[in-house]
């Protein structure tokens, strides 16, 4: 069997291009008649002049397998047709002004319109913070000036979709090649609302009105922010603003009571990020929002009311306000944060009138030491506050410090001593 030469046709030089099966034919005729008798050995391509397609070149794919003489048996196989170049996507900018240039861009408003008109790199409009190309036609105005715009808007409104001007142009703190519009920027960069302060204020203020149950939301930077530590010394707390911060003192025993489990319970949810430190990466609530113990509600009534409440009354406190609440909502919320902690709340209670007894007995000795002492009026002055962990509070009249105390602490010690128990004065 005779092998078959390959080769590549060139029609890049010729004066038209077959259309069709048939023209191909043609011109194949041409071809073979003017190699009919002649040796392609000795080079790996030829040019033969036809009459009605003029030059066509042949490129031997195997210069070594080329036949000495070309007949009629000879077999060809044509394996790839060179043309010369087309251009397919042209510039609709450019066709309108008489001449052909390729357009590799495709304008996102022609998309928009399902036309398919092109764009040239002289012609297009590439604008900053995005590589979304625009025609003339389609050039992006900035949509509070009306001029050119100059860059899109990354923030979280506009989101990349909303071109604007150099004139609204507000650069991100961090990094020059990210803008915004003055909007945008305001949303994602507020200002801190402390007179005077130029940082960002990155926190919000979390208190809750009783009324319409909606957070403050004045922005706060974290040097004037202040952190409501409702949930213990570990954890991260609701961030509150200097006129909240100073409303906590003139609450009600209920008003308090409503703005710490509000508060806590804005710290678990899709409206704002849970906060906690001191434990596990990632760490989460299992079931909910994470409600504070009732010694740590005490804590907060001394800091805010200057009050040491006992912690059945807390813990009554609590129970009226779980029962008040509705049961849908953002107070359903809450009351099913309430819930949850009812079970823990009533052995706290329990707890704490086991330590209570306990405590009387360790302060009827105090009394019954000062007065061996002679301190007789100090003795009947002080008043039994809390016992915990082994720790006996109590609360001193004013003046009498010093004999609490001692010299360097040698009394306090001394009765720390005798009773077995650490002795503290209770702060208010």
């Amino acid at each position: 069997m005779t092998p078959t030469i390959d080769i590549i046709l060139d029609l890049r030089e010729s004066r038209q291009l077959p259309g069709s099966a048939s023209d191909f034919l043609s011109l194949w005729a041409e071809v073979e008649q003017r190699m009919a008798g002649a040796s392609l050995q000795g080079s790996p391509s030829w040019q033969i002049d036809t009459p009605t397609w003029g030059p066509c070149g042949l490129l031997l794919a195997d210069p070594a397998a080329a036949p000495g003489l070309v007949t009629e048996e000879t077999p060809f196989v044509v394996r790839s047709v060179l043309e010369p170049p087309r251009l397919v996507y042209k510039c609709a900018t450019c066709q309108a002004s008489g001449h052909e240039e390729y357009g590799p861009f495709t304008c996102h408003a022609c998309r928009a319109e399902k036309t398919a008109d092109r764009v040239c790199d002289q012609h297009v409009i590439l604008l900053d913070g995005g590589f979304r190309a625009s025609c003339p036609r389609h050039r992006p105005v900035c949509p509070s000036c009306g001029n050119a715009a100059s860059f899109w808007c990354r923030g979280p409104k506009c989101k990349g979709t909303t071109a604007h001007c150099d004139r609204h142009r507000r650069s991100h703190p961090g990094d020059q090649a990210i803008s915004y519009c003055p909007e945008c920027y305001g949303i994602a960069f507020p200002a801190c609302g402390h007179q005077g302060c130029t940082a960002t204020g990155s926190l919000a203020c979390g208190f809750v009105d009783q009324g319409s149950l909606r957070r403050c939301g004045a922005r706060a930077c974290g040097y004037h922010a202040f952190r409501w530590q409702v949930l213990g010394p570990r954890k991260r707390g609701p961030v509150l603003c200097p006129d909240h911060k100073r409303a906590l003192a003139t609450l009600s025993r209920e008003q308090l009571v409503f703005q710490i489990v509000a508060t806590a319970c804005t710290l678990d949810g899709p409206w704002a990020v849970q906060a906690t430190r001191g434990g596990p990466p990632g760490r989460r609530p299992p079931s909910g929002p994470e409600l504070p113990r009732l010694s740590v509600v005490r804590h907060i009534f001394l800091n805010t009311r200057n009050e040491a409440l006992p912690i059945s009354r807390l813990n009554l406190l609590f129970t009226q306000r779980q029962r008040a609440l509705a049961e849908t909502g953002f107070e359903g919320r809450m009351r099913r944060a309430l819930e949850r902690r009812e079970s823990s709340r009533q052995r706290e209670v329990d707890d704490a009138g086991v330590e209570q007894e306990k405590g009387l007995m360790h302060f009827a000795r105090l009394q019954q030491a000062l007065s061996r002492m002679g301190k007789y009026e100090l003795a009947n002055g002080i008043t039994f506050s809390d016992f915990r962990n082994n720790t006996l509070r109590v609360y001193v009249p004013a003046g009498f410090e010093g004999q609490f105390f001692g010299k360097q602490g040698t009394t306090i010690k001394g009765l720390s001593r005798e009773l077995g128990v650490t002795v503290r004065r209770e702060e208010k």
